[in-house]
């Protein structure tokens, strides 16, 4: 799948899209493998309502440096490792660079200003938090190597995944192949909510306990599940 195609589809999931990946959309005994690349909690969005996917530029720096600026390019997801400080190494001035290069959002293992200015942007922007004393320039720095952010080792090139609810790291390879499933679990859980939005009960939709009884269950690709649920039952419900 060419990148353009694979960062728009990621893009269309759901804010529960980060569970779906790495818990509903692979076989059971590989799920602990998933849930370690999910970012700590600490790193957060800064826009709401954000969704952003795309291939990782990865920074390793405690200043800012400007030519992770010029490794922007369209589609691609900036991540910093600036543990190194306390201070801030991102703002709006580099956020708007950002976006007009066709960035799809900046991650910030450390601090960043401005913001309500960042929201007005738009730009996905996570960070631990804003603090208004700034780090400081520089001319060079280490671009595209592997860093650390939110306790989740990221490689240049991997494929990142975020929304309010997280950032989750795969490699290319994992993103094109989970993606079918994420997006046939996306689609049963648009049906229940409309469903529910419509006035059925839940609890008495036809199969659904026993729909439950083998999701909970040590299987294979829960999606499968889904998919049969829908198919037997979608046209008993209404």
């Amino acid at each position: 799948m060419e990148t353009a195609d694979l960062i728009r589809a990621y893009r269309t999931l759901p804010t529960e899209a980060i569970t779906i990946i790495t818990w509903e959309a692979v076989p059971y005994a590989q799920r602990e493998k998933y849930v370690s690349r999910i970012m700590s909690p600490d790193i957060r969005a800064l826009v709401p309502d954000c969704k952003m996917a795309g291939i990782a530029v990865t920074v390793k720096e405690a200043m800012l440096c400007w030519n992770e600026l010029e490794a922007i390019e369209p589609g691609t997801v900036l991540v910093i490792d600036a543990r190194g400080t306390d201070k801030s190494v991102w703002g709006q001035i580099t956020t708007c660079i950002a976006k007009l290069r066709g960035a799809q959002g900046v991650i910030i293992d450390g601090y960043t200003q401005h913001a309500s200015r960042l929201r007005k942007i738009g730009l996905p922007v996570y960070a631990r938090g804003v603090r208004p004393l700034f780090a400081g320039c520089q001319m060079a720095g280490q671009i595209n190597v592997p860093v650390e952010c939110g306790g989740v080792a990221v490689k240049p090139g991997d494929f990142v995944i975020g929304d309010e609810d997280g950032i989750i790291v795969l490699t290319r390879d994992e993103a094109e192949r989970l993606l079918y499933g994420a997006q046939r679990i996306s689609e049963m859980h648009r049906f229940l909510m409309q469903k529910m939005a419509e006035g059925h009960d839940y609890l008495a939709m036809p199969g659904i306990k026993d729909f439950w009884a083998i999701k909970v269950a040590p299987h294979g690709e829960e999606w499968k599940i889904y998919d049969e649920w829908l198919k037997t039952y979608s046209d008993q419900i209404g």
